[in-house]
């Protein structure tokens, strides 16, 4: 077929048209085609393809099984600490998709497993604060920004109120859920269509744009982000993450456990990055480090258990991931 230069260069934007609907896979709005070229760039993980690939380091150390990806939606733990509720990682395996984000969303408004609410009282209980029967509406993802449209039913109770610590919960749920993408900075949110109310997990201060920063407060002193909890157990384990650790010289501790027997295989002492107290704010240090897996260890019995303080110290704030 001969094509003027005219008549090719209307065949090639059909072409590209086409190839952009087909990669949202119809999980954007109308409105999110590109109308300039400073549009054209894949706005969010929902439509980025390289991030589509087995294992996508950006989500989880986990790895999946032939044509699946493995990501994390973020949930309460119970019953692990003698402080406040903190917010974990929980891995989750889905079909391999190029919308990731939406992905990772539909597992978080899911709710645990039977399985992660029924864990026994070493490891907690994994949890939502989400309403039951919220629904994702739409999510779009521009310029570092995910706009996510959610049912009424996630804007039920008192923001500002008795319930203003469950609303930064499940602020913070989502958000951390959206942020785990690098795509992704910061979360808009909006409810059956219009403005949704959003407050920092701090004072409970009003805020357009909810980032990881602003729920400091809804993590445990060691926020281990991977492995995630339920995740797999790699030789060596790589452990990364943001502690909250008071004094001098901040440190926390890390340590496998026998989940059968309780004992500690290996424990070890690890200072985060920070320059000189990692207490909150902003937020505490980071820390990316290894384990070696002691060898004859049962994969299916190990736990990852942190706690800050000294070897010896007291571990009522330590939190336990399970892996597998």
């Amino acid at each position: 077929m001969t094509m003027n230069g005219s008549t090719l260069k209307t065949w090639l934007g059909s072409v590209m048209l086409v190839a952009v609907v087909a990669a949202c896979g119809g999980g954007t709005s109308p409105t999110a085609t590109p109308t300039s070229p400073a549009d054209t760039s894949p706005p969010s993980p929902s439509v980025e393809p390289s991030e589509a690939a087995a294992t996508p380091s950006a989500a989880s150390s986990a790895q999946p099984s032939a044509g699946k990806l493995t990501l994390k939606a973020y949930f309460p733990l119970f019953g692990n600490t003698d402080g406040p509720t903190p917010l974990v990682p929980v891995s989750r395996e889905v079909d391999g998709t190029v919308a990731v984000a939406r992905a990772a969303m539909e597992q978080l408004l899911a709710g645990p497993t039977d399985d992660e609410r029924a864990h026994d009282l070493r490891v907690g209980t994994i949890g939502t604060r989400i309403p039951d029967g919220t629904r994702l509406l739409s999510l779009d993802v521009a310029e570092g920004v995910a706009t996510v449209d959610l049912s009424g039913e996630f804007a039920s109770g008192d923001i500002t109120g008795d319930e203003r610590e469950s609303w930064a919960i499940r602020l913070a749920q989502v958000t951390y859920t959206l942020t785990q993408f690098p795509t992704v900075q910061s979360v808009r949110f909006l409810v059956d269509g219009g403005p949704g109310n959003a407050i920092e997990g701090h004072e409970g201060s009003p805020i357009d744009l909810a980032t990881r920063a602003a729920y400091a407060d809804q993590l445990p002193a060691v926020f281990v982000d991977d492995p995630a909890w339920g995740g797999a157990l790699t030789d060596p384990l790589t452990v990364s993450g943001i502690a909250q650790v008071g004094g001098e010289s901040p440190e926390f501790q890390a340590a496998l456990v026998s989940r059968t027997t309780d004992e500690t295989l290996i424990q070890q002492a690890v200072r985060p990055t920070c320059p000189t107290g990692c207490w909150q704010p902003p937020g505490g240090g980071g820390f990316d480090f290894q384990m070696a897996v002691p060898g004859g260890a049962e994969q299916d019995d190990l736990m990852l258990v942190v706690w800050a303080g000294p070897a010896n110290g007291d571990q009522s704030n330590a939190v336990s991931y399970p892996l597998r």
